[in-house]
């Protein structure tokens, strides 16, 4: 079972083999190289465009040739799946607010970074740096931020300033938090932040193998202009001018 999507402007082929998803990017050359989403083995495949509109916030209509393409204009197809159940038809949805962490939600914090980078585990073949951090000590020293959405921690910050400029050195979302657009605006507080201390830019890098962030930042403002490897990782560094 074999489903093509588009992804800003990027062909992707998701295939069904055995009891695990598998996602690949295709190149112009006809060559394809493992994107490898995080897609959960028991996702249906009618749910597939649903689930791509929540962690690319954008929507999925089908066009001719069998390709599902991305955009921002139409409702995806399909049933919506583990996807947070929608306020009244005339009730504005809720925003995340982005503030401080407070010291009694370390557990927390860590918690939900954790939740939102175990998939890649297996595909680094380590734990993703954001779960080895020492959350108490980040949260003491004020470099911690949290979304929260409805009352509850919806996703994780991390923002502090270094030789080389204002560095966002980690953005969580809640798996179960995923199409509410916690990850925009946890960016976008990232941005006022840097503009609020005075930077003309901000800075934020990813693990080689993160596939589906090589794709986003640059979709969202980031330029790639580094890529060497750092505390055992291979990094891709990304600049986003204010």
């Amino acid at each position: 079972m074999r489903t093509l999507f588009k992804v800003f402007g990027q062909l992707m082929a998701i295939e069904r083999q055995g009891n695990r998803w598998h996602a690949f990017l295709l190149g112009d050359d006809g060559k394809r190289r493992p994107a490898e989403l995080a897609i959960p083995s028991e996702l249906p495949h009618e749910a597939l465009a649903q689930y791509l509109h929540d962690i690319y916030h954008e929507s999925a209509t089908p066009t001719n040739g069998g390709v599902v393409q991305l955009d921002t204009t139409s409702a995806p197809p399909g049933p919506s799946w583990t996807r947070p159940q929608p306020v009244g038809e005339n009730e504005p949805a809720a925003t995340p607010r982005v503030r401080p962490a407070r010291d009694g939600e370390v557990a927390a914090v860590a918690a939900c970074v954790d939740a939102a980078f175990e998939p890649y585990i297996e595909r680094i073949g380590r734990p993703p740096a954001p779960m080895l951090a020492d959350y108490p000590a980040l949260t003491a020293e004020g470099k911690v931020w949290v979304a929260e959405l409805d009352g509850e921690l919806a996703g994780v910050l991390v923002l502090y300033e270094t030789e080389d400029g204002f560095y966002v050195d980690t953005v969580a979302s809640s798996p179960a938090m995923r199409g509410t657009g916690v990850g925009r605006a946890l960016l976008e507080f990232a941005e006022a932040e840097a503009r609020a201390r005075g930077f003309a830019s901000l800075y934020l890098c990813t693990n080689s193998k993160m596939t589906e962030n090589q794709v986003l930042y640059p979709k969202v403002g980031y330029v790639e202009y580094d890529r060497r490897p750092q505390s055992g990782y291979d990094r891709i560094f990304y600049r986003k001018r204010l």
